[in-house]
C-alpha cells in the first residue's frame, strides 16, 4: 500500500445502518435508547383498512435508524403496498442508529400475538438467526428486503426480495466504460468508496470491479476506500483519492450518500470526473439533473418494500412463494429521471420530521487526569485528547501518558470524553487548543483530514501536537505536528514469518489464512496488506482471505468469525488487526470447536489470558505505552524549542507465551489508576 493511501482514512466509530446500500453495524459511536420505540405514533401507519382474503392480525415493518430519509423512503413504500392490499401494517421502527436497538425491537415484534408477517430491514448479519427461528415458531412470515442472503442461511420462514448484487454493477461498469469512451477518455484510474464493508457493498465493488476488467482493461480500479456516512468526513475521504492519484477519471460509490461524496469532492479539487452513486433520492436525482454527477443506481428500494408486504401477504395464507424476488436495478442518468421524482412526489408528502438522534452532541467537559508541578522550564499544561475514553485500551493510554508526565514533572490533564462520535472528538480537540494555558496537545486522532484545521489552529497558538499510533505521512498536517507509532509497513511482516514457522513447526503445509478487522481505516488496512503480502513470501502454499469486519461488538464479532471458519473449511489461522480479535478468534474456536493459530492486538490482560490459556497463540504488542509516554517527552521537547524526528518508530513485538511478563508488569502498575466506574454510553 503507498504512503500516499496509508493516511487517507483512519475510522474512529463504527457506522450507522442509515443508508440504503449498506448492511446494519454495530456503531460504537452512537448514543442509545433505554428502550427504542415499539413502533411510531399511529398517524405514521398506513390507513386501517379491512383485512384482506383471509388474513388475520398485523403486518410489521421493522427498521432502526427510522429518521433517515432513505429509510423514511422504504418505510412509506411498504405502507403503500400494504394499502394497496388492504393490510392492517404498523411501522415497528426506532430513530436509534445501534444494531442492539434493532436486534430488541425485532425480538419485541416477533413476540407480539397479532403478528402475521414481519418485513425486517436486516441484512445478512448471523445475530438476526435467532429473531427469525422464533418468528418461525410463533408461525410469522418474514420478508428481507434489499440485502440478499444465501438461501438456508435462516430459517424456512424468511424469504428475500432485492436486486441481484452479483449482477447489476456489471452493466454499471459497462456503461461507464461506454461514456469514459465518448467523452475520449483512454486511460487512468477509477475510485471505489463504501460507506461501509458489508455483503452488499462489497459485492457491488467486486463485480464493479471485474466488469471493469472486462469492459475497459486500460483504466485501473482502485482498491475500495471506506467514505463513511457523515457527509464532511466523506467528502475528504474522495477528495484525498482525487489528490492521491492525479489520473483519476471516474469513481463509483455503493452508498446512498456517494453522489453528495463525490459532487463534494469534484468541487474540493475542481476536478471533472464519471461519478455514479446509489439510490434515486431527490438529492441524488438533483446532482444527476446539474450535472454534479454522471449517475446514479437505482436500487429498487420502492418496489423490494412495496413488494414485501405482497409476499408476506401470499406467505402468510399459506401460498408458495420464490425465496429470492429478483428485481432490477437500472442506471439513471440525466435522461430518464422523471420516474423517480414521481416516485418521491407520492412519498415524500408522508414523510416525518426527524433527527439523527446521534446529532444531539454531549456537553461533557474534560476529564481531570493526575498532575504535578511543571518540569524544567515549560510554562503551562499538556493535554491529552481522546473520546472514548470509558475503554479500557484507551484508559490505559492515558495513564501511560500521564507516567511520562509524572517522569518529567509536568503539570499534565487529560481532556477526555466518554462519548464515542468524531463529532465530540473534533468539538473536544478544538476546544483544547483554544485554552490558553496549553503548551502541547497529544491528540488520538489518526490521518483524520478533519484534525488539519485543529492542528492549524494549535500552530497558530504555539501549541506542539504530537499523534500517537496512527502513522500518517509528513506535510499532510501543519509542521507543528509529529508522530511516534510502530511502522505498520513493517512489523506484520514479522507477524507473517512467525505464522509460517509455527504452521510448519504444528506439520500444517496447506489451507486459508483469514483476516479480520475492527473496521477499515490506514492503519488496520497497512497491517492486513503487508502481513498478506508476508504469507505469499514466506509460505505462498496458503492463501490468505480477503479482509472481513469484525466489528468492535464482541457477540457479532464472534458470529463473523465463525462463519468464516465455517465457510472455510480448511481455515488454519486467522489474524486480527484490532485488539478485539483474540477474543473474537478465541470465541470462534470455541463455538466451531476447531483450533488454528490465531493471532491479535494489543497485550491487554484478557488477550494476554487468553495467550496464557492457549486460547490464541499470539499477540501483536503494539507499542501502546510506549508511544503515550513518549508522547508526553516528545511535547516537553518542542514546548522548548528541540528538534525532534517527525517519526519516531517504535518496536510492536509478537507476544505468545514465552514473552508475557512484561506486559503483565505493566498492566499491574496503571490497571489501578482507571477509572473502575466508566462503561460505554451506548452499552445503556
Amino acid at each position: 500500500m503507498s504512503r500516499k493511501l496509508l493516511f487517507q482514512i483512519v475510522s474512529v466509530i463504527a457506522l450507522l445502518s442509515m443508508l440504503a446500500a449498506c448492511a446494519p453495524q454495530t456503531t460504537p459511536a452512537q448514543p442509545q435508547a433505554e428502550e427504542p420505540t415499539a413502533a411510531q405514533p399511529a398517524d405514521e401507519a398506513a390507513p386501517a383498512a379491512d383485512t384482506g382474503g383471509e388474513v388475520k392480525g398485523k403486518f410489521y415493518w421493522v427498521q432502526n435508524s427510522a429518521w433517515h430519509p432513505v429509510h423514511q423512503y422504504t418505510q412509506q413504500s411498504f405502507l403503500a403496498g400494504c394499502e394497496k392490499l388492504g393490510l392492517d401494517c404498523e411501522l415497528a421502527t426506532t430513530d436509534e442508529n445501534t444494531l442492539d436497538a434493532l436486534v430488541a425491537l425485532a425480538d419485541q415484534v416477533v413476540s407480539r400475538p397479532d403478528a402475521k408477517g414481519v418485513a425486517m430491514w436486516f441484512g445478512g448479519l448471523p445475530v438476526a438467526k435467532p429473531i427469525i427461528e422464533k418468528a418461525k415458531e410463533n408461525g410469522i412470515a418474514v420478508a428481507l428486503p434489499h440485502f440478499p442472503v444465501e438461501e438456508g442461511f435462516y430459517a424456512d420462514n424468511a424469504v428475500q426480495i432485492a436486486a441481484d448484487t452479483s449482477k447489476y454493477p456489471d452493466a454499471v461498469a459497462q456503461a461507464m466504460c461506454d461514456e469514459l469512451k465518448a467523452e475520449g477518455i483512454t486511460e487512468g484510474s477509477i475510485a471505489v468508496t463504501e460507506n461501509n464493508h458489508n455483503a452488499t457493498e462489497d459485492t457491488v465493488a467486486q463485480v464493479f470491479t471485474d466488469g471493469i476488467a472486462k469492459y475497459c482493461p486500460e483504466f485501473t480500479v482502485l482498491p475500495p476506500e471506506l467514505e463513511g456516512p457523515e457527509p464532511t468526513q466523506a467528502i475528504a475521504v474522495a477528495t484525498s483519492i482525487i489528490q492521491a492519484n492525479p489520473d483519476l477519471v471516474a469513481a463509483l460509490s455503493t452508498t446512498g450518500g456517494g453522489p453528495t461524496t463525490w459532487a463534494g469532492a469534484q468541487k474540493e479539487t475542481g476536478k471533472k470526473i464519471v461519478a455514479v452513486g446509489m439510490d434515486a433520492t431527490r438529492v441524488n436525482l438533483d446532482l444527476v439533473t446539474d450535472g454534479e454527477v454522471w449517475g446514479l443506481v437505482a436500487q429498487p428500494l420502492y418496489e423490494e418494500t412495496f413488494g414485501s408486504a405482497e409476499l408476506l401477504y401470499k406467505m402468510a395464507n399459506g401460498e408458495e412463494v420464490p425465496y429470492w424476488t429478483v428485481l432490477d436495478a437500472p442506471l439513471v442518468t440525466k435522461d430518464n429521471t422523471q420516474h423517480y421524482y414521481d416516485l418521491l412526489a407520492e412519498l415524500e408528502p408522508k414523510f416525518r420530521d426527524a433527527v439523527n438522534p446521534d446529532e444531539v452532541q454531549s456537553d461533557e467537559g474534560a476529564d481531570s487526569g493526575g498532575s504535578s508541578d511543571a518540569g524544567g522550564d515549560v510554562m503551562g499544561k499538556f493535554y491529552w485528547v481522546q473520546n472514548s475514553a470509558w475503554h479500557p485500551v484507551h484508559q490505559y493510554t492515558q495513564q501511560s501518558f500521564l507516567a511520562g508526565c509524572e517522569k518529567l514533572g509536568l503539570d499534565c490533564e487529560l481532556a477526555t470524553t466518554d462519548e464515542n462520535t468524531l463529532d465530540a472528538l473534533v468539538a473536544l480537540a478544538d476546544q483544547v487548543v483554544s485554552r490558553p494555558d496549553a503548551k502541547g496537545v497529544a491528540m488520538w486522532f489518526g490521518g483524520l483530514p478533519v484534525a488539519k484545521p485543529i492542528i492549524e489552529k494549535a500552530k497558530e497558538n504555539g501549541i506542539a501536537v504530537a499523534l500517537p499510533h496512527f502513522p500518517v505521512e509528513e506535510g499532510f498536517y501543519a509542521d507543528n505536528a509529529v508522530q511516534i507509532a510502530a511502522d505498520t509497513s513493517k512489523y506484520p511482516d514479522a507477524v507473517a514469518q512467525a505464522m509460517c514457522d509455527e504452521l510448519k513447526a504444528e506439520g500444517i503445509t496447506e489451507g486459508s489464512i483469514a483476516v479480520t478487522e475492527n473496521n477499515h481505516n490506514a492503519t488496520e488496512d497497512t497491517v492486513a496488506q503487508v502481513f498478506t503480502d508476508g504469507i505469499a513470501k514466506y509460505c505462498p502454499e496458503f492463501t490468505v482471505l480477503p479482509p472481513e469486519l469484525e466489528g468492535p461488538e464482541p457477540t457479532q464479532a464472534i458470529a463473523v468469525a465463525t462463519s468464516i471458519i465455517q465457510a472455510n473449511p480448511d481455515l488454519v489461522a486467522a489474524l486480527s488487526t484490532t485488539g478485539g480479535g483474540p477474543t473474537t478468534w478465541a470465541g470462534a474456536q470455541k463455538e466451531t470447536g476447531k483450533k488454528i493459530v490465531a493471532v491479535g492486538m494489543d497485550a491487554t490482560r484478557v488477550n494476554l489470558d487468553l495467550v496464557t490459556d492457549g486460547e490464541v497463540w499470539g499477540l501483536v504488542a503494539q507499542p501502546l505505552y510506549e508511544e503515550t509516554f513518549g508522547s508526553a517527552e516528545l511535547l516537553y521537547k518542542m514546548a522548548n524549542g528541540e528538534e525532534v524526528p517527525y517519526w519516531t518508530v517504535l518496536d510492536a513485538p509478537l507476544v505468545t507465551k514465552d514473552n508475557t511478563q512484561h506486559y503483565y508488569d505493566l498492566l499491574d502498575e496503571l490497571e489501578p489508576r482507571f477509572r473502575q466506574d466508566a462503561v460505554n454510553p451506548d452499552a445503556q
